[in-house]
């Protein structure tokens, strides 16, 4: 298999991860964003930082630990914008900000700040509405989207840990899903040798796009 470049220069690289690939080797996966990247350019890669394993989209890579530092310390330093594109349950506010405080793998209650606007909605079945949704979180809290949205009554759809489990059954049935339909859609960054910004976007996977007519 091989991963779709979005930009590369001498610096970093950056790539289209499908849904259900992870960044990192873990147990039970298959393949792995950064093995695939190495084999493809047969040299070693450095990911600065991490999507969910069924969360499509951009991903970045720097191609020398000096540059992934860097990188990390723009995160850090909330100096990189991400935008999603997020498949909801139901029709949100046109616009809106969840701010619910949410808890660290730790256990530590932390801030949270996710931004939404509404872009469509479709009818999943007779009286089930879903909404294609424009995500921008502030924070960068563990689940953090798929957290926020069912704190607000609508999951994503797909989403087997925070959603709802007779809504996910018809569309792993009628599209035969069964992921969090949630796509990272398009990220502006400092480049960590010039400094100038990097936009990069990239289109949702197939079966994301599926459910969009």
């Amino acid at each position: 298999m091989k991963l779709k470049i979005l930009h590369r220069d001498p610096e970093i690289i950056v790539v289209h991860k499908p849904g259900g690939m992870t960044v990192y080797e873990e147990q039970g996966a298959a393949e792995n964003a950064t093995s695939v990247l190495e084999q493809m350019l047969g040299i070693k890669v450095f990911p600065v930082h991490r999507i969910d394993r069924g969360t499509c989209g951009v991903l970045i890579f720097a191609l020398n630990a000096r540059w992934s530092t860097q990188l990390r310390k723009s995160f850090f330093d909330r100096r990189v914008k991400k935008t999603y594109l997020a498949l909801v349950i139901g029709i949100p506010p046109d616009t809106g900000s969840i701010k619910t405080p949410l808890k660290s793998r730790e256990g530590k209650e932390e801030t949270a700040l996710t931004r939404f606007t509404t872009l469509e909605t479709f009818e999943l079945a007779p009286e089930i509405p879903y909404s294609l949704v424009k995500v921008e979180p502030r924070t960068g809290r563990f689940h953090q989207i798929r957290k926020h949205f069912r704190s607000i009554g609508h999951p994503l759809l797909g989403d087997e840990q925070y959603g709802t489990e007779e809504i996910n059954a018809l569309v792993a049935k009628k599209f035969k899903v069964k992921r969090p339909l949630l796509n990272a859609f398009e990220i502006t960054f400092p480049h960590p040798r010039s400094g100038r910004m990097i936009h990069v976007s990239t289109d949702p996977d197939p079966d994301f796009s599926r459910l969009c007519p």
